[in-house]
């Protein structure tokens, strides 16, 4: 198979050239996804904010999807699939209508972060900045015509759990029973350091204690099958603050092209088996660094059978990929 076989090899040249006795952790390149050049006409840098799949569409959010004309692309997973064997060249994308009133025009609004789905209803957070709370998350659905509309009305605010400016929810998962959101940052800056839950019909329930975890979440996803989290965990080196040195990487070693950066780029699965949710046994999965710009990887999505689907902002480009995960 096509991604499979570069995916293999990709590990076996990282590992190449590694001194006798050194001992880095394996790291796993990244396989673009091309979408077909009519995509995403006229938006070179759509600022996807967050990944989810929607029955068989992966659903890519912007964070401002006022500014693309209210609406979201969607790729079917059977292109998706289609592409990791080597039967498409290209993705072709449609588009979810999407509505969420007026929000965009409340004082404070910094665009969407988070999505998710269960069956026909959605959860979505939105940050706001300069306001006593950090955001929102909104419950909505996809109604009979095929529109993702959400009812500012159904907001619930999200509590600062940091000091750090500029940080909210960029991640939930939405369950059978229960909607959980993680703030961006679990390290020393933060004192309070829980998921948030809610009830289905976004009532306040009780909140998870986290154990610390270094660097951002910038959005999760589960698998079928499975009660842990994956999450983006992703370290900018010209952050406005210092990160503590990584529990995670101590225990589990640094990739190749790690070592020779300050920028991390990592799928840190959590385990939530406990009383509270943590890191895993398992190391965090290094995708490996490419070129001298990190990349602000925003979105994930678990693609069963193969690993995942990730998607940057627009820092250093917008780029859509699947990462091998065996």
């Amino acid at each position: 198979m096509r991604l499979v076989g570069r995916s293999l090899l990709a590990f076996a040249w990282l590992g190449a050239g590694v001194a006798c006795g050194a001992t880095l952790a394996p790291e796993v390149a990244i396989i673009e996804l091309p979408l077909a050049p009519e995509a995403l006409p006229g938006h070179d840098d759509p600022e996807f904010s967050s990944l989810a799949w929607y029955g068989d569409r992966l659903v890519l959010l912007p964070q401002f999807p006022e500014r693309h004309d209210h609406r979201l692309p969607t790729i079917e997973r059977r292109d998706v699939d289609a592409f990791v064997h080597g039967l498409r060249e290209t993705l072709p994308v449609d588009y979810l209508a999407f509505d969420a009133g007026d929000l965009a025009t409340y004082p404070g609004y910094e665009g969407f972060e988070a999505l998710d789905f269960v069956d026909d209803e959605a959860y979505l957070t939105a940050e706001f900045g300069g306001t006593t709370v950090a955001g929102y998350v909104l419950r909505g659905a996809v109604n009979e015509t095929g529109t993702l509309v959400f009812d500012p009305k159904s907001a619930q605010p999200l509590p600062h759990q940091s000091t750090v400016p500029n940080m909210g929810y960029e991640a939930l998962v939405a369950e059978p029973s229960r909607v959980i959101l993680f703030y961006e940052l679990y390290d020393r800056h933060n004192s309070r350091r829980e998921a948030l839950v809610f009830s289905r019909q976004l009532e306040p329930l009780p909140a998870i204690p986290m154990a610390g975890l270094e660097y951002r979440i910038t959005d999760a996803t589960t698998k079928p099958g499975s009660s842990d989290f994956w999450v983006s965990n992703y370290h900018w080196p010209g952050t406005p603050f210092t990160p503590a040195s990584c529990t995670l990487t101590a225990r589990h070693g640094q990739g190749e092209t790690h070592a020779r950066s300050a920028a991390v780029e990592r799928i840190v699965a959590l385990n939530s088996r406990g009383p509270s949710i943590g890191p895993a046994p398992r190391p965090p999965l290094l995708l490996a660094l490419g070129g001298t710009e990190s990349r602000n990887w925003e979105g994930i999505a678990a693609l069963p059978g193969y690993g995942f689907v990730v998607v940057t902002d627009k820092h250093p480009r917008t780029i859509l990929a699947v990462v091998h995960a065996p």
